[in-house]
């Protein structure tokens, strides 16, 4: 079986998977291994943007975010919506990555800081697919009954719009 990789953007990290995720230092060598304990389910992984961040989700829920700059792996939410491929989305500029949540809400996690600063709120469907603008301006939210919700970022105020059609 091939396991699933991604390079960072500035192409010195690459992330695997291989009875878990394991990040690899291109420039030092440096092979870092994520906790174990993770090794029996199913991940997804990507960078932020700006290469500095990787999210791994699993699909048992659990969100980790990994740091290349410090080397090591936070543990951010455990409830994170299972089984979604990925359930999460980088803003354009890295500073936000948004996360679907099993009790529909959308949390967003201000990289800076590992802290998660809003929260959009809980719907009657879960969140299965995340989009920011170009901008990073607004948040497209795509829930499992079929409705698109468009959200702005930095007032979080009930939706501005829903796609036509999409209700």
């Amino acid at each position: 079986i091939t396991p699933n990789f991604a390079f960072n953007s500035t192409g010195d990290w690459l992330l695997y998977e291989r009875e878990g995720v394991t990040a690899l230092d291109l420039e030092s060598g440096e092979v870092i291994s994520m906790p174990r304990g993770w090794r029996f389910n199913q991940f997804n992984f990507n960078w932020s943007p700006d290469g500095k961040f990787a999210a791994i989700g699993e699909s048992d829920g659990r969100f980790f975010l990994f740091n290349a700059a410090t080397k090591s792996t936070s543990t951010i939410l455990y409830n994170m919506v299972p089984y979604s491929s990925p359930n999460w989305a980088w803003s354009p500029d890295s500073k936000y990555v948004a996360i679907g949540a099993s009790d529909g809400s959308v949390l967003l996690l201000n990289t800076a800081t590992f802290a998660i600063t809003k929260s959009l709120p809980a719907s009657a469907s879960e969140a299965t697919a995340l989009a920011f603008s170009p901008d990073g301006t607004q948040l497209g939210i795509g829930r499992t009954v079929g409705s698109v919700e468009l959200w702005q970022v930095e007032t979080t105020n009930a939706p501005q719009s829903l796609l036509p059609g999409h209700s």
